[in-house]
């Protein structure tokens, strides 16, 4: 890596050499690799797409496109961008048009279930394309580094909010992928040779684009990148100016690729942040003290019954146990028939002191995340302080940093400005799984900091990491129709 600041498009690597080390395949991270789309694949057999977080609205949604967006009265996703329902609704249209809007083979098989079918297949190629992402992005950083690429992968293994996330036909999939294209791409302008060119921007404002056509939390990458741009400019103001313009290129690409359905809220609803509830002034007073005080470590709750309506609106330990677990019971922790003519027998007794240990085991991972956290935001320091140009490794983890932190606070901003439910239901791993992934990124970096340093760790490490997947692989995995039985 040079000092210097250059801004291309740069080169690729052809999909199969990502895997190779010295022309040979790697062969355990190509498995890893296959390990976590293959969780992502057996979910999308297994589980149903009527399960999970305002499942009905999102389905209904699909059913609604492709040539009409959903009202107000009629849908409670109203507000939500269309690209994550659009291609499974020309399937719907498709499957209409074959078989009719009624059941076609059996009391269970209808086009609402073919087209929700489709999009968790669709979040499927969407996980594969993002896991190789964060493979070249760790290629580009460290060329030729295996640790970096293992390290990545498997702390994204162990995450379980991934696998539940991607099972689920919603948007926040589509913003995870398209986030990690954004920073790829920034990541290569950083990397590359050539010289600064508007053009490069291009590309990152499609990518912009299409997030924010997925989900609203996209908006949040935004600040991100204009903070990066004032820490070049800060330290070069040539390569600094080169860099805006990329910036100013995108946010027009962007605007034009995404606007269209902002405005379209903004005439039919009178606001371009229209939501399904009424919003209240932003005050911390909105919330209880019990939000932010509260982790449920109280008794050692956290780690004996991280479920519904144990840490209602406590934002501390109901965030940690959906994101390591199933706090809401749409994933592992049945609470109910899920879908007309089956039964699916209550397990909450069973399933609760398990997901107490998963939360326990999980705080391995948490504090490497954390590790990471600390880690990188010491390159927004070295940034600012360092008289010398700063390296664009610095430079990469101080945008993720960036990331994590407007990310959070947004989210944060968010929850506690529509404080309408009392349980804290808007309090989801789910809608943050983009902001976890840059964090993996950072842990990453943080356990190859850790083996500079002591070589021999990453033996350990790994081996820790490998138990902590094989303890919580029950979590990576639906329950919803394995233990589900038809009604007679």
């Amino acid at each position: 890596m040079t000092d210097k600041l250059k801004f291309n498009l740069g080169k690729s690597l052809p999909f199969l050499q990502i895997f190779k080390k010295d022309g040979k395949t790697d062969k355990l991270l190509l498995s890893i690799f296959i390990l976590i789309n293959l969780l992502v694949l057996v979910n999308a057999l297994l589980h149903p797409p009527e399960i999970g977080y305002d499942a009905n609205d999102h389905l209904e949604y699909v059913r609604t496109l492709p040539f009409q967006l959903p009202d107000k009265e009629e849908n409670r996703e109203f507000f939500s961008p269309p690209l994550p329902y659009f291609v499974p609704s020309l399937v719907d249209e498709a499957c209409v048009a074959i078989f009719g809007e009624e059941d076609f083979a059996g009391p269970d098989i209808s086009c609402r279930r073919v087209s929700g079918k489709f999009a968790q297949f669709v979040n499927l190629l969407l996980s594969v394309g993002l896991t190789f992402l964060l493979l070249h992005i760790a290629e580009l950083l460290h060329p030729g580094d295996r640790i970096l690429k293992l390290t990545t992968l498997a702390l994204l293994a162990v995450l379980s909010v991934y696998y539940k996330t991607f099972a689920q036909v919603r948007g926040e999939p589509y913003v995870a992928f398209f986030t990690i294209l954004a920073i790829f791409l920034v990541l290569k302008i950083l990397t590359a040779d050539d010289a600064a060119n508007w053009k490069a921007g291009i590309p990152l404002g499609i990518a912009l684009g299409c997030a924010l056509l997925s989900r609203q939390w996209s908006i949040l990458i935004f600040p991100a990148l204009f903070s990066l741009g004032l820490l070049i400019f800060f330290k070069d103001k040539a390569s600094g100016i080169a860099f805006g313009k990329i910036i100013l290129t995108g946010l027009l690409v962007a605007f034009v690729v995404s606007s269209w359905f902002y405005f379209s809220l903004y005439f039919r609803y009178g606001s371009f942040t229209a939501f399904n509830r009424p919003q209240t002034e932003f005050a911390f007073s909105n919330m209880p003290r019990t939000f932010y005080r509260n982790t449920g470590l109280g008794e050692l709750q956290l780690f004996k019954t991280p479920r519904r309506p144990f840490f209602d609106n406590q934002f501390i330990p109901t965030f940690y146990s959906d994101t390591w677990g199933d706090y809401w019971g749409y994933w592992i922790l049945v609470r109910r028939t899920p879908y007309r003519n089956w039964v699916c027998p209550n397990n909450i007794q069973e399933i609760t002191p398990y997901l107490g240990r998963a939360n326990f085991v999980s705080l391995i991972p948490t504090l490497i995340l954390a590790g990471g956290f600390l880690l990188g935001s010491l390159n927004i320091f070295g940034v600012i302080i360092e008289k010398r140009k700063s390296n664009t490794i610095q430079l990469f983890h101080a945008f993720l940093i960036l990331i994590v932190l407007f990310s959070f606070a947004g989210y944060l901003y968010f929850v506690i400005s529509y404080p309408f439910m009392t349980n804290g239901d808007t309090i989801k791993g789910t809608y943050m799984l983009h902001m976890f992934i840059a964090l993996v990124m950072l842990g990453a970096a943080f356990l190859r900091w850790v083996t500079e340093r002591i070589p021999k760790s990453t033996y350990i490490y790994f081996i820790i990491l490998a138990l902590v997947f094989l303890h919580n692989l029950p979590v990576f995995i639906t329950r919803y129709y394995v233990i589900c039985e038809r009604a007679t």
